[in-house]
């Protein structure tokens, strides 16, 4: 069985939405919809790692391990995969096993399911996972029909939409010389809309409660 690091990723400021990740999703402070739920999963993981620029003002549960980032690593022009090869480092650093794959868990996506964990878990394979697994969607309400500029000769199917839900990183990827590119994800696992999609502005808040009150998550 492969040594899995779990990782989330939080900044303790926001330029979009003031204190985001403190601010409330159903009840509780966004980030903890993430924490709790690796926490509810943490035997698949050699180790839980809680990155923040200011990681004591996080209350998460006493299994993860707090790193604190630099600050220049939270900055909008930093890619964040250094983020993900800072707290692989740091861990290391910390007389750890070696760590083989990273998977990252973003506190902008709060819906979540275990299976969608196990299909990428299962994906651990040098021929299948050689750089970096993530996951998108497809969204219906944006239909070509409706998009400027769609643009794409012979392209008839639902645009595939990017998400922040999950990642899986290969050790050797994140070690070696790579593009530093904001979103270097080669290989996708679908999922549906209300898991992949993304908390960037207040209104989205709105639209994830929805879905969170849809799929019984509340």
């Amino acid at each position: 069985m492969a040594n899995v690091m779990a990782l989330v990723t939080v900044k303790g400021f926001s330029k979009r939405v003031s204190g985001k990740s403190f601010k409330d999703f159903c009840g509780k402070p966004l980030y903890r919809w993430t924490t709790d739920f690796i926490e509810t999963i943490k035997n698949k993981f050699a180790v839980m790692v809680f990155s923040s620029d200011v990681p004591d003002a996080f209350d998460v549960p006493s299994g993860f391990v707090k790193i604190q980032r630099p600050r220049i690593l939270c900055e909008d022009f930093a890619p964040h995969m250094l983020s993900v090869q800072h707290a692989l480092v740091e861990t290391e650093n910390g007389c750890r096993d070696e760590i083989e794959y990273v998977m990252l868990f973003q506190v902008t996506n709060p819906l979540r399911y275990a299976g969608d964990v196990d299909l990428m878990l299962g994906e651990i394979d040098p021929s299948k996972v050689n750089g970096v697994l993530g996951t998108s969607y497809r969204d219906h309400n944006l239909k070509m029909d409706y998009m400027i500029d769609w643009g794409m000769p012979g392209c008839s199917d639902l645009p595939r939409i990017h998400s922040g839900n999950l990642y899986l990183y290969s050790r050797e990827f994140l070690l070696k010389a790579y593009d530093q590119c904001r979103f270097p994800v080669y290989q996708y696992i679908e999922i549906p809309k209300e898991r992949g999609y993304n908390l960037n502005v207040d209104e989205d808040f709105a639209i994830a409660e929805a879905f969170a009150r849809r799929g019984g998550y509340v």
